[in-house]
């Protein structure tokens, strides 16, 4: 048993795979694009990382991408090969895995709360307090916090362009519409991915706009072309939600009833 680095026990060949999978965990919870090499240094350095392959796994399913399905299936089935040698912490994460595997968000949630009710070592901090100022109605203090801790975020993958749109949220409760536009061309639609993380930034961003009269221009049409793509993935409501928002509001009629 090696510790890892929030102190809790995993299973680990090694205190290099335990290291590796350490800054895998860091780079996930820190936005960063490198997550994926320190994923594949974990599991070079220790094929049988429980742990490594049960992560690997969400990592796949929180992409939501149809193709995805079967790699993170696999991790699963890697993971139950080796889940007579790990903790009881360790099997709860397979147990999770296996459940959304199966399509049942409702038993995976519970059991990722049911470890961090025991093991609560909570992350992604910038993005919790902006919704804490957000749920509070504190937008003023909302846009402070972020503007403060802009340096720590800045730069990172692309869930940074969700705290963007935080940030966007928080003038848009204030009215300053322009200002919502600016960080939306600039920053939350800056690399106009197919990444539905991305599109449903866009998708609620223009649609707020629309809601309180501002002309967006063109900028369905970009979103549309991007979920008419998508139009047969259904696997997360989320996502599909957003996607026929983008084909509606672009008037794409066709697509939208082949979705």
């Amino acid at each position: 048993m090696q510790s890892d680095c929030f102190g809790l026990a995993m299973t680990a060949a090694s205190r290099e795979a335990a290291r590796h999978y350490d800054e895998t965990l860091r780079a996930f919870l820190g936005f960063r694009g490198d997550t994926g090499t320190h994923m594949k240094q974990a599991l070079d350095a220790d094929e049988g990382l429980f742990m490594g392959h049960c992560i690997k796994g969400y990592f796949f399913k929180l992409f939501a991408i149809p193709a995805l399905e079967e790699k993170a299936r696999q991790s699963a089935g890697r993971a139950r090969e080796l889940a007579k040698v790990v903790s009881a912490r360790e099997c709860e994460h397979l147990a999770a895995l296996d459940a959304w595997c199966a399509g049942d968000m409702v038993e995976c949630a519970a059991r990722l709360e049911a470890i961090l009710v025991d093991y609560p070592r909570d992350i992604w901090a910038v993005h919790a307090a902006a919704h804490v100022y957000e749920m509070q109605g504190h937008s003023q203090d909302g846009i402070a916090w972020l503007k403060g801790t802009e340096d720590g975020w800045i730069g990172c993958n692309n869930f940074t362009y969700h705290v963007w749109w935080h940030r966007a949220l928080f003038h848009y409760e204030r009215a300053q519409y322009d200002e919502v536009m600016r960080l939306y061309d600039a920053h939350i639609r800056a690399d106009q991915s197919d990444d539905y993380l991305d599109i449903s930034n866009a998708v609620a961003t223009l649609w707020r706009l629309e809601n309180a009269g501002v002309a967006t221009g063109g900028r369905w049409d970009e979103l549309a072309d991007k979920a008419e793509a998508r139009t047969g993935d259904h696997l997360l409501a989320f996502a599909d939600m957003h996607f026929a928002i983008a084909l509606a509001a672009a008037g794409r009629a066709f697509a939208l009833d082949d979705m």
